[in-house]
Parts: C-alpha cells; sequence; structure tokens
C-alpha cells in the first residue's frame, strides 16, 4: 500500500504531543487522516527547504483538545 499525504493548517494535541492533522489518500482510493508527531529528513536531503514548505502552512493552534478531536473526523 502506498499513501500520498499533504498536511493541513490543523494542530491537534494527542497523547501529549502537538501532532500536524495531515489528509490523505491509499493508492486504491481510500481517503485518510494522519496526525503526525516528527517527521525526519534523511541526512543527504535539504531540510531547510522541507522546513520551509511546512512552515508555508498558516499554523492555527487549537486550545482544546476536544474541539481538535472533533476536527478529525471532517470530511477530507
Amino acid at each position: 500500500m502506498k499513501i500520498v499525504l499533504e498536511p493541513t493548517d490543523l494542530i491537534v494535541p494527542l497523547g501529549g504531543l502537538a501532532t500536524r492533522r495531515w489528509k490523505g489518500e491509499t493508492d486504491g482510493g481510500v481517503k485518510i487522516v494522519a496526525c503526525i508527531a516528527l517527521i525526519t529528513v534523511r541526512a543527504e536531503a535539504d531540510a531547510a527547504a522541507f522546513e520551509r514548505e511546512l512552515l508555508e502552512i498558516a499554523r492555527r493552534d487549537v486550545p482544546l483538545a476536544d474541539a481538535a478531536i472533533r476536527r478529525l473526523a471532517d470530511p477530507l
């Protein structure tokens, strides 16, 4: 299985970690949501370019965890 993901601007607190909500689709066409706390860039890759691209997304902090969790179920 392969999944294509794109980041959203939603930061979701899960298990004490701030995770970014990503939306995506499997190669079979199933729409998914992923909450990712950490992504590392391989040593030979341009980490600065990755950070710039991710920072272009407007961050919006969600003050209440339950409100953020409800947003997980929002349609992609």
